[in-house]
């Protein structure tokens, strides 16, 4: 349960950044998936929208959403990637299937 609730948290920060900021305010659309292979979890939330400023890193955010999906994706051993696309912006986190005891 704690790791569902960890996850939904941190779909629910992605989702919001995106509809902030990737797009104008007439259309949001973004995109989520959580998916199995093999023993691990890919969780991506994808967007459409104006992509990341150029030498964004999350590591350095002063935001308080992307402070609480790193703590969060640390929690759950999670290895996280950012890919910039054509268009928008693709956050994934690859984490292990079955928590350590």
């Amino acid at each position: 349960m704690d790791r569902a609730i960890s996850i939904a948290l941190i779909v629910v920060e992605l989702a919001t950044n995106a509809m902030k900021h990737a797009y104008s305010a007439k259309r949001s659309v973004v995109w989520v998936a959580l998916t199995k292979k093999g023993d691990t979890l890919l969780l991506s939330v994808t967007d459409e929208g104006r992509g990341l400023p150029a030498g964004f890193a999350p590591e350095k955010s002063k935001g308080l959403g992307m402070r609480i999906v790193i703590a969060l994706a640390a929690q759950l051993n999670g290895e996280r990637m950012i890919k910039r696309r054509d268009k928008g912006t693709s956050f994934e986190l690859s984490m292990p299937l079955n928590q350590p005891s």
